[in-house]
């Protein structure tokens, strides 16, 4: 199954890409945290660890084929909503990060638990809801801070988000209008 389901994933990725990507699927699958340690562990390798982890951080910095993955995931995630209408669930969230100094872009957030303004990112999750499924399924999810040049709003955010699963979904566009029942969205 993490073979299949990784190689529709990787599918036109270069082959080293792909290699990564069936490692770190097997991993994740295998180990369930998603420290690299943890991961490079579970693959088991007959190698030392720490060479192992030098080879997923290595892989990790050049991996910049995260366009075609998402390209990927939505060609597997699409026939499941065209064939009828499902519930969208939108979660816009944030990702709290009170010890941190030397990230990027890191904004301030109120934290909802608390009611303390905090270091952190904003994140906005949307997943699919089907009638035949036990699982939701992920839609998109993004990560992204107030800090960020070309920060608009959250509002903004969330609604990059809709317009992605418009443009994924042929009914898409009627139930998502009478959930937002805003003019500017089209």
């Amino acid at each position: 199954m993490i073979l299949h389901c990784s190689t529709k994933l990787s599918a036109g990725m270069q082959k080293p890409h792909q290699k990564f990507f069936l490692d770190m699927s097997y991993g994740l699958a295998k180990s369930n945290p998603v420290q690299l340690s943890d991961i490079a562990r579970s693959l088991e390798e007959l190698i030392d660890t720490i060479q192992t982890i030098k080879r997923l951080v290595s892989k990790l910095e050049t991996f910049d084929e995260e366009a075609l993955f998402m390209e990927n995931y939505k060609n597997i995630i699409r026939p499941q909503f065209e064939k009828q209408e499902n519930l969208v669930i939108i979660d816009n969230s944030e990702v709290v990060k009170p010890y941190s100094y030397k990230t990027e872009e890191l904004g301030k957030v109120r934290e909802g638990s608390t009611g303390k303004t905090e270091k952190s990112y904003w994140t906005t999750n949307m997943i699919g809801v089907m009638k035949n499924k036990k699982h939701p399924t992920p839609i998109c999810s993004h990560l992204y801070s107030s800090e960020e040049n070309g920060f608009i709003s959250s509002n903004k955010e969330t609604y990059k988000g809709l317009r992605e699963i418009q443009q994924s979904r042929k009914r898409s566009r009627r139930l998502l209008l009478r959930a937002v029942n805003m003019n500017t969205f089209k």
